[in-house]
């Protein structure tokens, strides 16, 4: 550690560190100095460091960027194992948007199955989805939004519901 500046008492924040990494490929990995923000998780009882090269923000703005930052981990990694959407198909915000509206329709009717939905709550849950999810997509393209929706559709009759 090379120096350290005090943080604001009665908050989580522990520790607004300046370090240099040591070791035999620290140069190689990062020349300079590093910014280490330690704060304390009171909820889930634990010491969360970060790292950082941002010298011009307060402390408290890096503990949040850190804090936000992994709320959109957390939002990707349920994409990927909630939703099960391992690559998307398309490389457009359109492809994007159509994938990610087909999986949450998949989601939510299969998520009513187990809670004994009948076809005609599912139905409805489709159509609301399938109305709102117009408004994400482009004019040009709002057709096949609606057509994907209205398969999905079929396809949760076909399983059985």
């Amino acid at each position: 550690m090379r120096a350290s500046h005090p943080v604001p008492p009665g908050t989580s924040l522990r520790a607004d560190q300046i370090i240099r990494l040591n070791g035999t490929d620290a140069p190689e990995r990062w020349m300079g100095d590093l910014r280490r923000v330690t704060l304390y998780d009171a909820d889930n009882s634990r010491r969360l460091i970060f790292w950082s090269n941002l010298w011009s923000a307060p402390v408290a703005v890096v503990a949040e960027a850190y804090h936000q930052r992994w709320q959109i981990e957390l939002f990707f990694r349920w994409l990927k194992h909630g939703l099960r959407i391992q690559t998307f198909y398309g490389t457009s915000d359109n492809a994007v948007l159509l994938q990610l509206w087909v999986s949450i329709c998949v989601y939510i009717a299969m998520a009513g199955v187990p809670l004994g939905f009948g076809e005609a709550e599912i139905a409805g849950q489709v159509a609301l989805i399938k109305l709102a999810g117009g408004a994400g997509v482009d004019s040009e393209h709002r057709g096949e939004a609606g057509e994907i929706a209205c398969s999905l559709g079929g396809r949760v009759r076909h399983i059985g519901v």
